[in-house]
């Protein structure tokens, strides 16, 4: 960050609170702390508006003081009453709004200049903080509210108790100074709290130091009293020499003290000093060492503030955490769903240690990295952190309005998990948050407790915990398959096998996976009209695989029913007159040995794919110049309703095929054979293809894109060879994942990312996935057409 004049970056921000009236917009008006500011900004008089994309329940919060929000953002919200537009670090520069008030040279100033400006010279305690300056500014204003000050406040969370995140108040407004964008460096409050300091936001600052300088700026601007934990040898640095600090903490030598501290799953207990005069016991009726030491803070303020300690007692001991701060969404016997904002390394480790102090059976987790940025700056400190957790899954960075950052994506922070000693017992790749709780949601056993952790939109997996739950008897979620009718639908099929929680590994090319809910075997057309009429009724996701060789299932498993033709009407092949009818369930290698029985060729193109007929014809397979389309001549399908039709004109193009519902056989338009030219047509093909013979592969990964190839593009972004786990991309042809014993689909499915991200980077080419990748229920359900692979 550039330095810049105070005054100067002040300047806008002053001239508007100084005209106490006027219309401000708010652009991005539903973060938490942006909402806070324009309650406190319609407190004043001004007239507020706002803006944002997801409005949500801040918006309705917000209409409660008079404040309009509406959804989008749009050059026409800043009518021409407008005096200046307020802007989340959310919102880039580049918003049409804000482009709009640029050219119309309306002021646009960041939400906290306009805060440092309002609260300039007034009564305030400023809390900043790498860690739990939220929580801690939240139990500073309840405090002071029991302690009968009506306090104003603005937090950057949520907090029940007192009503929600932000109120005008009289004799003093405690607020939350936030670091991430530099005007940190611009409050001059009268009381000041600093919980700690530690890298982070590094998208925003030089180095650690230019960060330390922010903080430093801070405290030199305080005006009486700068109280500083003192257990942090970096906080010791930078505060200790000054004449307005006083220290809090644990250790010894702090001003501030606890002594003796016990530590409950529930709550902690712990004795204060005060400069060495024993005051008294102070309860915290919250979980966690760091919340203590957070509660310690808020009671110091108290103290200063001249409350007398038996006012402090009382009101510590009534102290609620904000949402999402240990937030347990959902407590029963069998399962406790933890709600928690941490996304940085420290936030993690507290977390995780409160877990642990419940003594539950096992932890299992689900992360959200928050901001590429700081993904790539972090990672290696990702997986430490996570030590104590059995079982974690990893879902896509929330970008809060961060561009993709090469090596700061979820799959590179997977990496980091894979190749570390240290973590959780196992780490899963996830590729959106419903995977990961379709996943997770089948693996919850009694005595568990979910931990849901992250700064981005991950908090609704808990709320999909509490809806899915029995909430009359507290017991487990609802699993899937009990809505399934499986034991009805089994009863209505002759000629089938069912079963359930079916590993899918071996039955893909790739070898690796996790399970089914139902696996069908599909004997007969009759029991597959039972079976889409089945899903169709209740609406059950489900999809039709073949030979698996172009399939990567997640480890996660796959919610729903998979089925695989397998009846011997779907495994016939007939000659009937010039064309040959192949029923879809053929291997393809089967056929080719067929035709070569037969003295028929044409299809040599396909020797050496290990895949079935029906998924020939979806994606119009090919190789070696020749496409399966080709020398199709007509396709048998049935549809959702079960109806069969024979389309004589079917479609194709570069890996696209038929994309009807389920393919039941197909036509093949063959040539007689020369034997010699056929024999060393397949020679030549063996001899290419000599170097995949016993590997465990899909084949290749992406499509190619329009006048390239994928592989010379991962070839020449230095992508041969690169390992995760047991899966790498082939040495020998980059559009090929393969995979060793000890491998597992999140191995492949970060190497995918990684290779796909790269690629971006370097050539602002988007690869597509010509590999089918099973995730989630949504790459099942019926309605998108399930197909044989």
């Amino acid at each position: 960050m550039a330095a810049t004049c105070k005054s100067d970056i002040m300047g806008d921000a002053e001239r508007i609170i100084g005209k106490s009236s006027g219309h401000i917009h708010l652009v991005g008006a539903c973060g938490v702390g942006m909402a806070g500011l324009g309650i406190l900004l319609n407190a004043e008089g001004f007239r507020v508006t706002g803006c944002d994309c997801s409005p949500g329940l801040l918006a309705e919060r917000l209409a409660k003081h008079g404040i309009d929000v509406v959804s989008g953002h749009d050059p026409a919200h800043l009518t021409d009453s407008v005096i200046c537009a307020v802007r989340s670090s959310a919102v880039p520069l580049s918003s049409p709004e804000l482009c709009a008030a640029a050219s119309r040279s309306i002021p646009v100033i960041k939400r906290g200049e306009m805060l440092a400006a309002l609260l300039a010279g007034r009564p305030s305690v400023g809390i900043a903080g790498t860690h739990g300056k939220t929580t801690t500014a939240a139990f500073i204003a309840q405090i002071l509210k029991d302690c009968g000050l009506s306090p104003g406040f603005v937090i950057g969370g949520e907090v029940d108790r007192l009503g929600g995140g932000a109120a005008a108040g009289g004799s003093v407004v405690a607020f939350e100074a936030d670091e991430s964008d530099g005007t940190l460096a611009l409050y001059a409050p009268e009381l000041a709290v600093i919980t700690n300091v530690e890298a982070d936001h590094l998208e925003n600052f030089r180095d650690l130091q230019e960060l330390m300088d922010c903080f430093r700026s801070f405290a030199r601007a305080t005006r009486k009293k700068l109280l500083y934990c003192s257990d942090q040898a970096t906080l010791c640095s930078l505060c200790a020499d000054l004449s307005t600090a006083v220290s809090w903490g644990f250790e010894e030598g702090a001003f501030y003290r606890g002594r003796e501290l016990e530590i409950s799953a529930l709550a902690s207990a712990f004795a204060l000093s005060r400069g060495g005069e024993q005051l008294g016991i102070l309860h915290v009726p919250v979980p966690g060492r760091h919340n203590a030491l957070n509660a310690l803070a808020a009671a110091a303020v108290a103290l200063e503030m001249d409350i007398p300690f038996s006012s402090v007692r009382a009101a510590v001991a009534q102290l609620a955490l904000p949402r999402r701060r240990f937030e347990q969404v959902l407590v029963s016997e069998d399962l406790l769903v933890v709600s928690d904002y941490a996304h940085h390394p420290t936030e993690i480790s507290a977390l995780v240690a409160t877990a642990r102090g419940y003594g539950r059976s096992r932890i299992l987790a689900m992360f959200q990295p928050h901001r590429y940025s700081r993904t790539l700056a972090m990672g290696p400190e990702f997986p430490g952190a996570f030590e104590g957790v059995d079982k974690l899954v990893l879902v896509p960075v929330y970008a809060a309005s961060e561009l993709p950052t090469e090596g700061g994506a979820a799959a590179d922070l997977y990496v980091h998990f894979r190749r570390s000693t240290t973590g959780p017992g196992c780490t899963a790749l996830a590729s959106s948050l419903r995977a990961a709780w379709e996943g997770l949601r089948r693996d919850l056993a009694p005595g568990d407790i979910l931990l849901v952790a992250g700064a981005g939109d991950i908090e609704q997996v808990a709320q999909w915990a509490k809806a899915e739950t029995r909430l009359q008897s507290g017991k487990l979620p609802v699993s899937p398959t009990d809505d399934y009718r499986i034991e009805e639908l089994a009863s209505s099929l002759e000629t089938s096998v069912v079963r359930t929680n079916e590993p899918l590994a071996g039955k893909t090319t790739m070898g690796v996976g996790g399970v089914a809910d139902v696996w069908i075997e599909i004997g007969s057309t009759p029991d597959l009209r039972s079976v889409l009429s089945h899903v169709q009724r209740l609406a059950i996701p489900f999809r039709l695989i073949g030979a698996g060789s172009n399939l990567l299932v997640s480890d996660l498993g796959v919610r729903g029913i998979i089925g695989k033709l397998a009846g011997p009407e779907f495994d016939a092949i007939e000659m009937k007159a010039d064309i040959i009818s192949v029923g879809s369930a053929v291997g393809t290698n089967r056929l080719l040995a067929w035709l070569q029985e037969h003295g028929l060729g044409g299809l040599e193109f396909l020797r050496g794919i290990p895949g079935t007929v029906g998924g020939a014809v979806r994606m119009n397979a090919g190789a070696f110049g020749g496409q399966t389309g080709s020398r199709v001549a007509w396709v048998r399908v049935m549809n959702e309703a079960g109806e069969e039709t024979i389309d004589r004109e079917p479609r194709f193009a570069y890996r696209s095929g038929v994309s009807a519902a389920c393919i039941l056989a197909a036509g093949f338009a063959v040539t007689k054979a020369d034997d010699a030219a056929s024999r060393r047509i397949r020679a030549e093909i063996d001899d290419k293809r000599a170097w995949l013979r016993g590997l465990r592969c899909a084949g290749s990964v992406f499509l190619n894109p329009e006048n390239d190839a994928a592989g010379r593009l991962l070839d020449v972004s230095g992508l041969k060879g690169l390992t995760v786990g047991g899966a790498q991309i082939s040495d020998v042809h980059a559009n090929v994942i393969v995979t060793e014993k000890g491998a597992c689909a999140s191995d492949v499915l970060a190497l995918i990312e990684i290779a796909r991200n790269r690629v971006k980077s370097r050539f602002n080419v988007d690869l597509k996935n010509e590999i089918v990748i099973l995730a989630d229920s949504r790459s099942l359900t019926i309605r998108q057409s399930p197909t044989v692979c």
